[in-house]
């Protein structure tokens, strides 16, 4: 019988891997996770809202692959450097042009790159800044993700 491996583990293996001068494949695992991530988007009912039921645990594939997306654009994060300001600056241009569909999926990513590195909010203060110049013109329920989020590094902020 053929080996069988888990897609996940082998894509985060090329992932770690790329830091030692794979450097060419960095950008398309960048664009394979956003693509991953915007798989998963909750279908609204018939004249309802959205419903955001979130992608923790489910097993439908859409979900799933969001999941793999946003593991692969955290672990390049947490890799490539160079990379970060790129990576944040599309998970906020994503909350805010995406803001009438429900958008948790991406908020969550943001809450794990702000976690995992505090300080990168700093560096990409424009973006950041004028993600917050539109907090009016967003839903209650993405502002407060958004807040939640960044709240890591409003308590470290002198």
């Amino acid at each position: 019988f053929p080996q069988q491996y888990d897609v996940t583990t082998v894509i985060l293996e090329v992932v770690k891997n790329s830091v030692f001068g794979w450097d060419h494949v960095t950008q398309g695992l960048v664009d394979l996770g956003f693509s991953l991530m915007e798989s998963y988007e909750p279908k609204k009912p018939f004249g309802g809202k959205a419903a955001d039921t979130g992608y923790g645990l489910s097993k439908i594939p859409a979900q799933q692959a969001c999941r793999l997306g946003a593991s692969i654009l955290l672990e390049t994060f947490k890799v490539h450097e160079p990379i970060r300001s790129d990576i944040l600056e599309q998970v906020l241009n994503r909350v805010l042009t995406k803001a009438a569909s429900p958008v948790s999926h991406f908020i969550d990513l943001l809450s794990n790159i702000v976690a995992s590195a505090p300080l990168v909010l700093q560096t990409s203060s424009s973006k950041v800044t004028e993600t917050f110049d539109n907090l009016s013109f967003l839903p209650i329920d993405t502002v407060q993700g958004l807040l939640r989020a960044v709240q890591v590094k409003l308590c470290i902020s002198p």
